[in-house]
């Protein structure tokens, strides 16, 4: 991400690891929301590398109240699946 992009992002969740990062990423992407995801690595055995844990979920400030929206609307009728509670 660059400076300019990284100043006019907001963090707008903060996942506990990356999968339920990328499951916030899909949904706002899908509805045409441009996600950033910002994370720590560190280096794990064997040269393979992970993240360290919290995962920051980032959008451009002028649409964040809309991407907040969305992440703390209720599921629908008939849905099995919902974004993780903030």
């Amino acid at each position: 991400m660059s400076r300019d992009s990284r100043e006019n992002s907001v963090v707008i969740y903060t996942a506990t690891g990356m999968l339920q990062a990328v499951v916030v990423q899909e949904v706002l992407e899908k509805i045409g929301i441009a996600v950033s995801l910002e994370y720590d690595v560190m280096e794990i055995e064997d040269d393979t590398m992970g993240t360290s844990g919290d995962v920051k979920v980032l959008v451009a400030k002028d649409i964040a109240g809309e991407a907040l929206k969305v992440l703390r609307s209720h599921p629908r009728t008939g849905e099995i699946f919902s974004v993780p509670k903030m």
